[in-house]
């Protein structure tokens, strides 16, 4: 049975002890996850289920328990670059602000 990855992750919660089983690399920049968790519909039965990521250059997983498992399409290495995370504020306002801008952009 194949169910969409955006499925499988929205029925994750904690209470499920997720664990992951097992991870390899695929030959084909790819990723196989194995995974177990409580069943969602049936007390005292463990699910199975194998995950295939296409065209995954790097991850960093391993053995052992888990709570959450994020799909991401980005790295998130670089969230922190991609989002605005600064402010600049001033005093009053400028007669310059599009030169202030110039400036601020070419040394950034």
């Amino acid at each position: 049975m194949t169910i969409p990855i955006s499925e499988f992750s929205a029925r994750i919660h904690e209470d499920l002890d997720l664990q992951i089983e097992a991870v390899a690399s695929l030959p084909d920049c790819g990723a196989s996850i194995r995974v177990s968790l409580d069943s969602w519909t049936i007390d005292q039965k463990r699910r199975y289920f194998e995950l295939i990521a296409k065209d995954v250059v790097e991850f960093r997983l391993w053995p052992g328990s888990s709570e959450e498992i994020v799909w991401t399409e980005d790295h998130p290495v670089l969230w922190g670059k991609q989002d605005s995370h600064s402010s600049l504020y001033f005093l009053q306002r400028s007669d310059r602000a599009d030169e202030i801008f110039g400036i601020l952009w070419r040394i950034h």
